[in-house]
């Protein structure tokens, strides 16, 4: 997430790559159980930037 918010998309790719080879059932959406948040928006905009890194939602 912090590569993504930092403008390094290309080195977010590359981590989320690694992780989907350590995990191939990890989704985007599980950060929402993992993380849990007090505001919605914030939960939203984790799942998002993590798409954005290549983790499928």
């Amino acid at each position: 997430m912090n590569e993504v918010g930092s403008g390094r998309l290309d080195e977010a790719r590359a981590i989320a790559g690694r992780l989907l080879k350590l995990r191939p059932d990890l989704r985007a959406s599980y950060a929402r159980q993992n993380f849990p948040t007090k505001s919605v928006e914030w939960g939203d905009r984790m799942v998002a930037v993590l798409c954005e890194a290549g983790i499928p939602a």
